[in-house]
């Protein structure tokens, strides 16, 4: 697996230096626009309806990175990836269990993360609506889930319930 992942892993390393050198750009960027805002602000006071006024400088974009692999996310991180990264990645965890164990561990196991998981193994859009930060749809989705797991531990791991709703019936286990 390390050396099936070994590509990924230079493509990751490139875009996160790529993403470290925008970011640097951006936040310098980022400072000139707050002064030149600010000036602009103090510029506009009593000149709220002159048709002459100076329009205010351009906020520039925050940089996105490109994900080729993830290997520890909740949903809303995953859904993130996915906007900036509409073709996928590859989610890999040298133990799949860490993986599996994981779903649902910041909601006390009531939340729904198998469920988003196996709707992401369909490609299936995600619609995500939250009070804090509005609704997203997220129409591209997909990725590979990648790692090993000993035949042992696999009916700890998966349980009786994985049968039940199909999480380890997704998964090509050689």
């Amino acid at each position: 697996i390390n050396t099936l992942m070994k590509p990924i892993e230079k493509l990751q390393l490139k875009a996160i230096g790529k993403y470290q050198e925008e970011l640097e750009e951006y936040q310098t960027k980022l400072a000139i626009y707050e002064r030149d805002y600010a000036e602009f602000k103090r510029g506009q006071k009593g000149k709220i309806n002159n048709p002459n006024a100076v329009s205010p400088p351009a906020k520039p974009r925050k940089p996105v990175l490109t994900h080729y692999k993830i290997s520890d996310a909740t949903i809303e991180a995953v859904a993130d990836a996915f906007e900036s990264t509409p073709r996928g990645y590859v989610v890999h965890h040298d133990e799949l269990s860490f993986f599996i164990n994981s779903l649902n561990q910041y909601k006390g196991n009531g939340g729904g993360d198998r469920q988003q998981w196996l709707t992401i193994w369909n490609a299936q859009p995600m619609k995500i609506d939250r009070k804090s930060t509005g609704t997203r749809y997220i129409p591209n989705t997909g990725c590979s889930i990648l790692g090993g797991i000993q035949p042992l531990v696999l009916p700890d791991v998966f349980g009786e319930e994985s049968f039940a709703h199909g999480m380890l019936g997704r998964f090509l286990i050689v």
